[in-house]
């Protein structure tokens, strides 16, 4: 799975707007290879954030060349925010909670939590150990959807000027 995260500053006054032109993303439901995506505001920072997951970079690569600049052509929503940020990568650990798959639970959850770390060199497989022994037995217990580590391979940034 390959797991596309996207961020959003969105000045207060158009966050409206960017939720109802966020909503025309519900057009690529039927691209091949998307397992599902979610979004939502952080409210500690009121940004907007998307997530998606894709069957692998092939998948989300041919989406992008095929798809995206259509939809975000068609709902103007580039309008609606004043920076863009964004991280992908491939999904290394996947935990079964109360669903058995991460993209049922994108679809039924009411809550995401998400946690970005920048690791120290030589700590990956420490901190996918941790998710194995501490996380999954947690998330097993009852009352998590689903879990999954990302390793985010690809970052870009983008601000847009002031009009």
């Amino acid at each position: 799975m390959w797991g596309p995260w996207i961020g959003c500053r969105v000045p207060a006054a158009a966050r409206g707007r960017f939720s109802a032109d966020r909503s025309a993303w519900s057009v690529i439901g039927d691209q091949p290879g998307l397992a599902g995506q979610v979004g939502g505001w952080d409210p500690a920072t009121g940004r907007a954030h998307a997530l998606g997951l894709w069957a692998g970079a092939d998948a989300h690569g041919t989406f992008m060349r095929e798809r995206h600049d259509a939809v975000v052509a068609g709902n103007r929503q580039g309008d609606g925010f004043t920076a863009i940020g964004t991280a992908a990568g491939e999904v290394v650990h996947e935990t079964a909670g109360d669903m058995a798959g991460l993209a049922g639970a994108l679809q039924s959850a009411a809550l995401l939590r998400v946690a970005d770390r920048l690791l120290l060199p030589g700590r990956e497989e420490h901190v996918l150990e941790v998710q194995r022994r501490v996380r999954a037995p947690g998330t097993a217990a009852g009352g998590m959807p689903a879990g999954a580590v990302t390793r985010s391979l690809q970052q870009a940034r983008r601000v847009v000027p002031a009009a």
